[in-house]
């Protein structure tokens, strides 16, 4: 029987149910808890007065364990492990209470730490004796706790029925305190709402109230943790929470495990910024329509506040020109997380000029990141035109991307954020440049469409004769008003031709499809009938031609779309 070290120590709590003894300086039994009745199936009278070697299976070798010369006081505590022999006493069980949990049958293997006492009474010794297995366990159980409490990467926190911080494992920077030498001098005692923002605390304390109340367990809640001292900075937090109870099941508080997830946080919100962004840009082949979709898509997600500002030339169906200082550039969409644009700054519709340094960057594909509007202002020149421009409310930092597709940059989107969150940074850029790089493909493609629309207009209103025209038979009015419909301009015309004898020929005409492709067709069967007209032929005899050059048509050139 070796002297071994036994694991809760001097100074550390023994688990709950340790037998304890008092002995004298004999070693002879004073007093003893009814765990240590429970633990040798003696009643207290019979442990009472007894040596504690005469307990144990070798009496000898308890003995020649004991530090020091027989019936001396050892220098200090000292551990060992031994076995006490159990007796089936009836009246032990009950004078221990119900919560006892050894073998009548097996002798109980114990851990005991014997504690010197003061030399002021007859009591000398106490001894702590624990069966090797809740020994183990409740060593078990410390070392967890140690791992949990030294360990950095989860955050562990305590909080009392009060909501106060008692003990907690990360640093003071973890709860908005900056670091000190004493790592814990700002955390015990403290509510949350001294180390994060009133309205994120406020939603954690409730949360851990519920689960006090019910007892109920919250598992990965994310959930916002600004920290008061930096309010503007981000910070996610994935927590789970569990009631606290002591022995006799009275709750004592509530422990909260806890991991920053702020990068997967924001990984997760720009991959549904890029998806909504997918989804949205390019639905519609109106360049203001896609504009606006543009800074619906970026407001409230990504910034507080977003323009596009296009070249007329874009608007138009024009290949844009190149970007050069004060080019002239059209707001053509805003947007703002409140609803209301700032007065200070271009409205919808003002038309807009770039200075030197933007237009630079700007032309050469470059995004210009500005995170700090202030000191930023400090180092430009006085212009009220570029304050207009670049600054306007209260933002506080900024981003301006250019539209650049296909070689030619279509215009810029600005974006802002105010002190209410976190500035742009070089890592909001990539993401800033991938949408606005979606953005104006579709702007392209709506500006290439608006182009072939307008070719469209302009062939079909050289076709369509004079809108008035005096034949002497009649006197003929039309107007021409272009189709609004999603599908492009049609096929439709009409026509008034001059025939002989002082007739008049009227014919209304329509070709299946849109686009250009009806447009021609249309110009070949005006062409016709005017041709078969001439040849005086009756109505029925000319449609029966036309309709003989309609199935060649369509049997030798290919379908207009529809």
């Amino acid at each position: 029987m070796n002297p071994t070290a036994y694991p809760h120590g001097t100074g550390g709590r023994p688990p709950d149910g340790a037998a304890v003894f008092v002995l004298d300086a004999a070693g002879t039994v004073l007093e003893c808890t009814a765990a240590a009745q429970t633990l040798t199936g003696r009643s207290g009278e019979e442990l009472r007065g007894r040596p504690f070697a005469d307990l144990t299976a070798d009496p000898a070798a308890w003995t020649a364990a004991w530090p020091g010369p027989p019936g001396g006081t050892p220098a200090g505590p000292w551990t060992v492990r031994t076995v006490l022999p159990r007796r089936d006493d009836p009246a032990a069980g009950a004078d221990a209470g119900a919560d006892a949990e050894v073998d009548a049958e097996v002798d109980a293997e114990v851990d005991v730490e014997v504690l010197p006492l003061p030399a002021a009474g007859e009591a000398r010794f106490l001894l702590c004796a624990v069966p090797s297995g809740a020994g183990r366990r409740w060593s078990e159980d410390q070392a967890l706790l140690r791992t949990l409490f030294t360990q950095s990467r989860i955050g562990l926190a305590i909080h009392d029925t009060g909501m106060r911080t008692i003990r907690a494992n990360l640093g003071p920077e973890h709860f908005g305190a900056p670091r000190t030498a004493d790592t814990w001098a700002h955390a015990p005692g403290r509510h949350l709402r001294a180390i994060l923002v009133p309205e994120d605390a406020a939603a954690i304390e409730e949360r851990w109230r519920r689960v006090m109340e019910t007892g109920e367990a919250v598992i990965d809640w994310e959930h916002s943790a600004r920290r008061l001292y930096a309010p503007g900075r981000e910070r996610m937090l994935s927590s789970s929470a569990f009631r606290l109870e002591d022995s006799h099941g009275r709750t004592v508080g509530v422990v909260a495990v806890f991991t920053d997830i702020t990068e997967q946080y924001t990984a997760r919100r720009r991959l549904a910024l890029l998806h909504a962004a997918a989804s949205r840009l390019g639905r519609t082949l109106d360049v203001i329509r896609n504009a606006e979709e543009l800074t619906g898509v970026l407001v409230p997600a990504f910034a507080d506040l977003a323009s596009v500002d296009l070249s007329d030339a874009v608007t138009q169906g024009r290949e844009s020109d190149v970007f050069l200082p004060g080019t002239v550039l059209r707001r053509v969409a805003v947007a703002s997380a409140d609803g209301g644009w700032p007065a200070d700054t271009y409205r919808l519709g003002d038309t807009v000029r770039a200075r030197e340094a933007e237009s630079d960057a700007l032309r050469e594909g470059g995004t210009v990141l500005v995170d700090d509007m202030t000191a930023w202002r400090e180092q430009l020149p006085i212009d009220p035109e570029r304050l207009r421009l670049l600054f306007p409310g209260r933002a506080a930092s900024a981003l301006f991307v250019p539209l650049w597709a296909r070689g030619h940059v279509l215009g810029v989107v600005g974006l802002w954020r105010t002190r209410d969150r976190p500035p742009f940074a070089e890592s909001d850029v990539p993401l800033a440049e991938e949408i606005a790089s979606r953005a104006a493909l579709s702007l392209e493609n709506a500006r290439r469409y608006t182009a072939e629309l307008r070719t469209v207009e302009s062939l079909q209103r050289s076709l369509l004769p004079p809108e008035g025209a005096d034949l002497g038979a009649a006197e003929s009015a039309g107007s021409y008003v272009p189709a609004g419909t999603a599908a492009g301009l049609g096929g439709c015309w009409y026509d008034v031709i001059p025939l002989s004898s002082a007739r008049v020929a009227f014919v209304i005409g329509d070709v299946a499809g849109h686009g250009l492709a009806a447009t021609a067709t249309m110009g070949r069967l005006r062409t016709a009938v005017q041709t078969l007209a001439d040849l005086d032929l009756s109505p029925e005899e000319l449609l029966t031609h036309l309709d003989d050059l309609v199935v060649r048509l369509s049997a030798t050139e290919p379908q207009p779309d529809r």
